[in-house]
């Protein structure tokens, strides 16, 4: 299995997972055939379920297999997203990616265009 990036750098990965997974089973059959996970790494993590962020949890303080998330705090609105936001209560350390915005500053937010056009509702 293979994610591409939108800049189109491609990478394999050993499973991909969505809303209805439940994490530690997956983790617990990928370990049947495999010898070991090393660390598990999460990409858009903001669109978990709160309950796989739980799971996530104890697979990182039950199993010590160690866990890296990257993903968004808030929408276009700036509103949390349900995951993002346990997540935030859960996590052992935080490190946040610095992005610049086109004004030249710390960028605090994203933003949601629509044909070119910024979306604000």
């Amino acid at each position: 299995m293979n994610i591409v990036s939108r800049l189109g750098v491609t990478r394999r990965v050993d499973m991909l997972i969505d809303r209805n997974h439940a994490i530690i089973e997956l983790i617990d059959s990928y370990i049947q055939t495999h010898t070991k996970v090393d660390c598990i790494l999460v990409d858009e993590v903001q669109f978990m379920m709160p309950s796989q962020i739980d799971e996530l949890f104890w697979v990182a303080v039950e199993r010590n297999i160690p866990v890296i998330c990257y993903g968004l705090r808030t929408d276009f609105l700036l509103q949390s997203f349900p995951a993002s936001e346990r997540l935030l209560a859960l996590a052992h350390t935080l490190e946040e990616l610095k992005t610049i915005c086109r004004c030249g500053k710390k960028a605090i937010c994203n933003m949601r265009i629509l044909d070119g056009t910024p979306i604000f509702s």
